[in-house]
């Protein structure tokens, strides 16, 4: 599942969206610290990541982004799969 590939995988989508969108593509290595928590307090964003890799162990992003999902091709390819199949839903 946590691999390049053409088609994506929803891992988790908010019931309730915020209005912008922060985006990472990521894969097995460690990220550096500034991603070791995310902010908890009123923020106008959901933060998305789309793994192309399994995840590292030591991820929190895994378990605490909004919105997770793997597979795409590229990050942007992943955002155009993720957006299509995400907002086709609510049509």
């Amino acid at each position: 599942m946590f691999e390049n590939s053409n088609d994506i995988h929803l891992l988790s989508v908010p019931s309730d969206p915020r209005r912008h969108l922060i985006l990472i593509r990521a894969g097995s290595k460690r990220r550096p610290s500034f991603f070791s928590e995310i902010p908890q307090e009123e923020r106008e964003y959901d933060l998305a990541v789309n793994y192309y890799a399994t995840p590292h162990q030591d991820d929190i992003l895994r378990s605490m982004a909004e919105i997770v999902f793997a597979g795409g091709r590229s990050k942007m390819h992943g955002a155009k799969r993720f957006i299509y199949r995400t907002y086709s839903f609510r049509a």
